[in-house]
């Protein structure tokens, strides 16, 4: 079953069945927290069938036909629309990459309990819809990716939900007037989130990498070394906090040329023709994907 002395960061972001292996794992093991759980119960079988059938193109081995369960909290589907999104980004950079250039910035508020952590989420998004649509900031960021991502710190028991953001800004930004320091962005982040304390904020430059990480933030599996019942506990505060809600937003520039592509974040494959298919099945007593037939 899963070794938790593996993490996550140690998976891989490849497509490769003994990586699939290690996610299914995980998936199985999010499930049997799950039936702990007020508001999953009722998901945990959809989650033990996720991904028990796999087929892969005999011509590029990658998946082109799987039975996913498409659950949020799902490990192997938050993996699955990484690998979707991280395609997305690619297409996004090439797009953009002639009139722009890009930075990491990273918008973060305090810690909250577990019972704010629904209002913190409100908050973060109320903020950087704010702060995207300040003047000052517009004069000087032509577009947005902006990601969630909430961690979860088991010695403290609190929640750190804080934002990845792509910005897209032209090659002379850096020397123009409509520049904003650090410091700057970090007394605008304060206005716009309206809290007395001055928040931290982190910005560095981005490569055509850079730019497919920072959008996979938000559906990064959550790796939990946690006992099965606050195991349980998290998710259902997780559950209730991103219910309904949009993980990835993008404004401008960014916005536009998503449209232009028409750009989707559906994780069912879109194969096409496929001239041969390896199938495989997971065998629980095993954990570990078989060959079909």
């Amino acid at each position: 079953m899963y070794n938790k002395s593996v993490r996550i960061s140690d998976f891989g972001d490849s497509d490769d069945i003994d990586t699939m292996a290690k996610y299914k794992a995980l998936s199985i093991r999010t499930a049997m927290a799950m039936q702990y759980t007020n508001t999953l119960f009722d998901k945990t079988e959809k989650l033990l069938a996720c991904g028990t059938y796999l087929g892969y193109a005999v011509s590029d081995e990658r998946v082109v036909a799987a039975n996913f369960c498409r659950e949020r909290l799902c490990p192997m589907c938050q993996k699955r629309k990484s690998l979707k999104q991280y395609a997305n980004s690619i297409r996004l950079s090439e797009e953009l990459q002639k009139d722009f250039v890009f930075l990491h910035c990273v918008l973060t508020v305090r810690n909250c309990e577990a019972t704010s952590l629904s209002d913190t989420v409100d908050l973060l998004f109320k903020g950087s819809r704010s702060l995207f649509n300040n003047k000052r900031v517009q004069q000087g960021w032509k577009g947005e990716l902006r990601a969630l991502e909430v961690t979860y710190n088991n010695k403290t028991r609190l929640f750190h939900p804080h934002l990845h953001c792509l910005v897209a800004v032209r090659p002379s930004y850096f020397t123009s007037r409509y520049y904003l320091s650090v410091e700057s962005v970090r007394n605008l982040w304060q206005d716009s989130l309206k809290v007395e304390y001055l928040p931290q904020v982190h910005i560095s430059k981005c490569d055509e990498n850079g730019f497919a990480e920072i959008s996979k933030y938000c559906l990064k599996p959550l790796d939990l070394q946690l006992s099965v019942a606050e195991h349980a506990e998290v998710l259902d505060f997780l559950n209730m906090a991103l219910k309904g809600r949009r993980l990835l937003q993008s404004y401008g520039v960014i916005k536009d040329a998503a449209a232009r592509l028409r750009l989707s974040d559906d994780i069912e494959n879109e194969s096409g023709f496929v001239d041969g298919v390896e199938s495989y099945t997971f065998d629980f007593s095993l954990s570990k994907y078989t060959k079909s037939g």
